[in-house]
């Protein structure tokens, strides 16, 4: 036994007894959905007072796939409420903040395990889990209707299982992780459930709850489980040497399954992975007359007077000098665009046009006291044009973030991509109107996503570009993400009445970033993560083998190997080689 003296536990400040009531800060309730007492009061006064309106106004908040007709049906003993009405409860608790760009990157579980081990999951994030799982239980035969008992520790996966149960509209029945064998046969015979989701074990007042060895207990007392699914918690490492066997160049789609030695299906997850993709060849859909086609649209673009016009604006920014420069373009559409002028650079300096189909303005605010609260990102040794391809002007109130590449598919000489490629060609003709500003001979097309794709055209249709940086570009090969890659792009389901897929296809031909590859003549670098699945990973990869008009020391391609949406970094260093370059030169 230690004759050490026992460690003094400190006292406690704690002063919680009898009526104490702790009132929060005025910061804290301000930010709180209900703010003070009085407010809480008067909200639960109208519950009883007028509970129909009020349970409506609440209920407003979620989101229903069918309306309901009545709040209340109250019939003593029986109670129904939100009659006729449907939701789905995994929506609401997550779908609709993740689809929220102000809170998708919010924290939906914060965990910390016995263990120490800290995780925590934004509503993105956890969106993306329930849909796997969810993926996982339909794979494994679950259904709407089925019964599906949850025997698992207090992990994340717990909730992950739950939701995605609701997700897919089957029942779960949770046990908790702390009961022991005969609980878990009373819950499956109670529940009539088919699949169990358990854990190897879980972590409980120090020591391992055993769960799978409890649920195969339990199932010889009970046979009409069919599927078991298991998390592994308790650090018994699995590893997995994947080694697919490809046999075309370039980049596939990939399913990959992890099962386990009864064949029960653990895992599921879609990758795109790359082999020998320098021997990739693409499969060029293009029409006879595409460069006739755009040769004629800069004929009848050029042909209307550029007219330009600028309007200074935050006059008193401390970095740059910005104006709100308005110009001609496709059909005589007045385009605006937003100019950085760096203060105190010396002028002629090379110029960077870029643009993204998201941008809705210049983005700047002022604090209370004067001070700019959001910063330009603008390269302050370039002029930067930007052009609002959409036709709004920057201070325009309810622009929706952004307009797709697919709509409408009406034809081929109202499609939206030609005013928009037109807004790129006319800001460079603007640049040229401002020798005493810009350097024509340093012109950099530069943009990632959908600008990756309007920097590659952009540099096709003006040969005035000394280099062109595509960062991951959008929407190419979309005869093929029509057909065989789901990504951002068409669909076959955005095929406007009347007209056929193939149809639809020809059209889009004459706007693919792809087909204007060979009309560059600047040195052009392209990258692209393979895992990136917002983009058609072949489509940057087809974009860059059809520079067939550079020779190879003026082009190259630059691969990633994650699922982040950009490049890697390689793009990013050549990117600021190029601009360290043209900043210097004169």
């Amino acid at each position: 036994m230690s004759s050490k003296p026992a460690k003094k536990q400190p006292k406690s400040t704690s002063k919680l007894a009898g009526d104490s009531v702790i009132l929060p800060s005025k910061e804290f309730a301000a930010k709180a959905r209900i703010g003070s007492m009085a407010q809480y009061k008067k909200m639960w006064k109208e519950s009883i007072d007028d509970p129909s309106k009020f349970w409506t106004r609440e209920a407003s908040d979620l989101v229903w796939q069918k309306k309901f007709t009545k709040v209340l049906d109250w019939k003593v003993p029986f109670a129904k409420w939100f009659v006729d009405g449907k939701l789905n409860v995994c929506e609401n608790c997550v779908d609709r903040h993740a689809d929220n760009p102000q809170r998708a990157n919010k924290a939906a579980i914060i965990f910390e395990g016995e263990p120490g081990d800290r995780r925590v999951i934004t509503y993105a994030e956890l969106k993306r889990e329930v849909s796997r799982f969810a993926n996982v239980l339909e794979t494994n035969g679950v259904k709407a209707g089925d019964r599906v008992l949850v025997y698992m520790p207090m992990i994340p996966e717990a909730t992950i299982a739950m939701l995605a149960c609701a997700r897919i509209g089957a029942v779960h029945s949770v046990v908790f992780g702390g009961f022991a064998v005969d609980a878990i046969v009373d819950r499956l015979d109670d529940s009539g459930s088919t699949v169990v989701i358990t854990a190897d074990g879980g972590w409980r007042r120090g020591k391992i709850v055993p769960l799978k060895d409890n649920v195969d207990l339990a199932l010889k007392k009970y046979d009409k489980v069919q599927k078991v699914i298991v998390a592994n918690v308790t650090n018994k490492d699995v590893r997995i040497q994947f080694q697919p066997k490809f046999h075309l160049p370039g980049v596939s789609e990939v399913w990959c399954r992890l099962v386990d030695s009864d064949n029960n299906l653990i895992w599921v997850d879609r990758y795109r992975m790359a082999w020998d993709w320098e021997h990739y060849r693409p499969r060029i859909m293009v029409e006879p007359d595409f460069n006739e086609f755009w040769n004629t649209t800069l004929k009848e673009l050029r042909a209307t007077p550029l007219e330009p016009q600028a309007t200074r604006v935050f006059e008193d920014h401390p970095k740059f000098e910005m104006y709100d420069v308005t110009f001609n373009s496709w059909g005589k559409q007045r385009i605006h665009a937003m100019l950085f002028i760096p203060k105190g650079a010396t002028n002629p300096l090379p110029a960077i046009v870029t643009a993204h189909p998201g941008t809705t303005g210049f983005g700047l605010s002022k604090r209370p006291d004067g001070v700019y609260g959001s910063e330009v990102k603008q390269d302050p040794r370039f002029v930067t044009i930007v052009p609002l391809i959409r036709g709004h002007a920057p201070d325009a109130k309810d622009i929706p973030f952004n307009q797709p590449w697919w709509g409408p598919l009406g034809d081929r000489d109202t499609y939206v991509a030609r005013s928009w490629y037109c807004a790129m060609a006319r800001a460079i003709d603007y640049l040229a109107t401002r020798p005493d500003l810009v350097d024509m001979k340093r012109i950099v097309a530069h943009g990632g996503s959908q600008g990756g794709a309007l920097a590659l055209v952009t540099a096709a249709l003006d040969p005035r570009v000394a280099v062109c940086l595509s960062d991951c570009p959008a929407n190419c090969q979309p005869q093929e993400i029509m057909e065989n890659y789901p990504s951002f792009g068409p669909s076959k389901g955005c095929v406007p009445a009347g007209k056929t897929l193939a149809e639809v296809e020809r059209a889009l031909s004459y706007y693919n970033p792809v087909n204007f590859a060979p009309r560059i003549k600047c040195p052009t670098y392209v990258g692209s993560n393979i895992g990136d699945l917002t983009v058609h990973s072949m489509g940057p990869l087809a974009a860059y083998h059809n520079l067939t008009g550079l020779p190879a020391d003026q082009k190259a391609f630059y691969p990633g190997w994650t699922h982040d949406h950009g490049s890697g970094p390689g793009l990013h260093e050549k990117t600021k080689e190029w601009l360290e370059r043209l900043s210097t030169s004169r």
